[in-house]
């Protein structure tokens, strides 16, 4: 279990990937850095289930991000995380998608979950 309030590192953090607003990725270990983004933007997370291995992309502002993650579990979850007191998130839209919308871009790379990334 995770105890956010305590500011006390998640127990499961191999368990999960974060996409922090600097851009750095993580999940067993730091990774590379995708997008910066700031208050006001959009983030966009597709999760291709379909596809092997499945897929998770990342988007700010609709714009496709290089790093993404391959081979995640058969189930997930979302999770959101407000540092700052008096924050908020939306979300705009979830649906399910006939075909992934992401393209790859020029210098993608594909981090492979439960691995240690570099």
């Amino acid at each position: 279990m995770c105890n956010v309030s305590s500011n006390a590192l998640c127990e499961d953090k191999e368990k999960t990937v974060r996409y922090y607003d600097d851009g750095t990725l993580n999940h067993k270990t730091w990774g590379p850095k995708n997008q910066t983004y700031f208050v006001g933007q959009k983030v966009g997370i597709e999760v291709d289930m379909t596809t092997v291995p499945r897929k998770v992309t990342f988007f700010v502002d609709n714009v496709e991000q290089p790093n993404y993650v391959i081979g995640i579990p058969s189930e997930i979850r979302f999770w959101v995380y407000i540092y700052n007191e008096s924050s908020s998130f939306t979300v705009t839209k979830f649906e399910r998608l006939i075909k992934s919308s992401a393209k790859g871009v020029e210098g993608s790379k594909a981090l492979e979950w439960g691995k240690e990334w570099k």
